[in-house]
Parts: C-alpha cells; structure tokens; sequence
C-alpha cells in the first residue's frame, strides 16, 4: 500500500511512503513543491500508484493572511486534483495531530521544513488509522 501526505501552503511538503504488511514502512519520496508548481502534471507523477491521499486541513483560525490564503489555495488545489483523476476521498488530518509525532522521530534523511511536517502528518493518520 503506497500513501501520500501533503503539508499544503506556499511551499506543500509531501512524502511517499510504501508499507509492506508488517514490515517497517520506506519512505520512497519527501521533498517540497512550490504553490505555482502544483499543476496536474506534477501531481500525476507525485501521486502515481498512490492508493491514499492525507493531508493536513487548514488552520481555520488567526489572521487571514497570504500564507493563509495560499495554505487554502494549495488545499484546493490537491483535493480537486485527486478527486478528478478517479480517486476516494482525502484523509484529513488535523492540524494539532502532528504534535503527536515529535520531530526527533522524522527521519533523518528527510531535511526540509514541509516535507518534515508532511511525514508528521502522515503518521499522525497511521496512529489514527492503526495501519
């Protein structure tokens, strides 16, 4: 079973991770993509054979600000994008659910900012889905 997770925003984060019964899960892919690089194209490939899609839900409180603004943006985007291209429904994780995974249990061969808290947010549903 392959999953995707997005930390949608300016920059969306996102890791790829294959899981193998109950073997240790590999992470086949984690990187950033900027707002304007969201297109189909790049999505097609991200999301090639991907049988879940989790993402974080917007944090629907404080300033509605340009980060914010793109943070919804890029939500839409991702979620209109994997439910045209004939796919179920996406996997909402709540913002203060990564929490649950601190960042000394982020691999370390995942460097960056987003795609750090796109794996936080796709084990926080594995905890929630006990997968």
């Amino acid at each position: 079973m392959k999953v995707i997770a997005f930390d949608p925003g300016r920059t969306t984060g996102f890791v790829k991770m294959k899981f193998y019964g109950h073997n240790e899960p590999v992470i086949e892919q984690a990187g950033e993509i900027g707002f304007d690089n969201l297109t189909d194209k790049a999505l097609r490939k991200l999301c090639e054979c991907c049988d879940f899609f989790v993402m974080e839900d917007a944090v629907l409180t404080g300033t509605l600000n340009q980060d914010k603004v793109r943070q919804i943006q890029a939500i839409e985007r991702l979620s209109f994008f994997w439910s045209t291209n004939g796919n179920t429904g996406v996997n909402w994780v709540q913002p203060e659910a990564k929490k649950l995974v601190k960042t000394k249990d982020v691999p370390k061969n995942i460097n960056s900012k987003h795609a750090k808290d796109a794996y936080k947010i796709l084990k926080a549903w594995v905890l929630k889905e006990e997968v």
